[in-house]
């Protein structure tokens, strides 16, 4: 822990000048800008199981926001986090434009089938989330993906490399980690997978967004 605080000692304490993440992406397309409209209001009914993502739009100027979440599975019973992101979608004769805007993950505090309702919760998994929080978001279990979330991120990769991962030469040869290597890999794995679930859900949702925004159908 003294190598962890030791870390942390180095970011930013809190993240109120943390700045929205914003990646935007300008692409050709062989379609006009109608043709876009109309495949971009059938990506979103296929994509979405509700209609209420979006938030606005402007059919004469081509421009729509998209405002979406969802959650991402992690290895713990207590935590269960929410991505969600902001898209604003612009067609235009021959191009589109979709900018990614203030990407997030809400951390959601649960209490698992058969626990009593009555005692209070105590995870190492809940004060990971609740340290972190007080830490560098002032106490808010919403954090925006940006510096600090990777910051945070690079404090447990090197965290875990620092960790002693096998006591001994015959620990090694049964393949017997560690307690404390897995209680860090589990902690970094944790934070890990969120930021990837966003990645591979954009990734995901934006490959399927340029090809309705590029795909002909004549039919």
């Amino acid at each position: 822990m003294i190598l962890l605080a030791a870390l942390f000692a180095a970011l930013p304490f809190a993240a109120t000048a943390q700045t929205d993440l914003t990646v935007e992406t300008v692409r050709e397309s062989p379609l006009s800008k109608d043709d876009m409209w109309h495949n971009l209001r059938l990506w979103v009914s296929l994509t979405f199981d509700r209609s209420d993502v979006i938030d606005m739009e402007d059919a004469d100027r081509g421009t729509m926001i998209v405002k979406w979440a969802c959650p991402v599975k992690v290895a713990s019973e207590f935590i269960d986090p929410v991505v969600s992101a902001t898209y604003q979608i612009d067609v235009r004769d021959g191009k589109y434009r979709v900018r990614c805007l203030a990407p997030k993950v809400s951390f959601r505090i649960v209490r698992p089938a058969g626990f009593d309702e009555y005692m209070p919760l105590n995870s190492a998994d809940i004060n990971l989330i609740t340290g972190l929080a007080q830490r560098f978001y002032g106490g808010s279990l919403d954090w925006p993906f940006g510096e600090t979330y990777d910051n945070i991120l690079n404090a447990y990769v090197e965290f875990l490399d620092g960790t002693t991962k096998y006591r001994s030469d015959r620990d090694r040869e049964k393949g017997k980690v560690s307690d404390e290597w897995k209680i860090a890999e589990h902690n970094w794995k944790l934070l890990h997978d969120v930021k990837g679930g966003l990645d591979n859900l954009n990734a995901t949702m934006l490959e399927s967004l340029n090809k309705s925004l590029t795909a002909n159908d004549d039919f």
